[in-house]
């Protein structure tokens, strides 16, 4: 059966908006036929190419799907370029975002010492901004790289984390 057509743009929208309804994790799941069609799109038609926060968003999205799926070299290519359309877009909220995803992908690959510059990087913006979420997710990461490089300031952080954890009714990252 031939496979509906997906506009370029229309799939970097479907995609930042299954992040922002909270479904990545579902399409993480089952939706691979539909992340990738998404991911060849990004790659390769030339009006989604622009260096916009629509397509750093959805970057940045898929290219965490993909680690999540074990294609590591293809989610860093897309997660680098994720992070540089948002620094050339002076995003702090999207820098931290992507400095997350790279660091928990340092993480899974046991590199300690580059989890941990990325996550301080992300700790440091997400201080900054304040929002809750991010922030609880930031000391995660730092905490878990720091844990693990031997400094004893990790637990300071993980109990910061659950406690806005907490007060945010999140029973999961508490």
């Amino acid at each position: 059966r031939p496979r509906p057509y997906i506009p370029p743009l229309l799939a970097v929208r479907v995609i930042s908006l299954l992040h922002v309804l909270g479904l990545v994790d579902q399409l993480a799941q089952g939706g691979r036929d539909l992340r990738d069609r998404i991911r060849r799109r990004l790659l390769a038609e030339p009006e989604a190419a622009a260096p916009t926060a629509v397509r750093a968003r959805a970057l940045s999205t898929v290219g965490h799907l993909t680690s999540l799926q074990g294609n590591i070299e293809t989610a860093r290519a897309m997660l680098e370029e994720s992070l540089a359309i948002w620094r050339r877009l002076e995003d702090r909220a999207g820098i931290a975002t992507v400095l997350q995803h790279l660091g928990w992908f340092e993480c899974d690959r046991w590199n300690w010492t580059a989890a941990l510059c990325l996550a301080e990087e992300s700790l440091a913006i997400s201080r900054e901004l304040g929002e809750p979420r991010g922030l609880a997710e930031a000391l995660a990461l730092a905490a878990l790289a720091r844990d693990e490089t031997g400094d004893p300031s990790a637990r300071a952080l993980l109990e910061e984390s659950i406690a806005i954890c907490r007060a945010l009714g999140d029973r999961i990252g508490a």
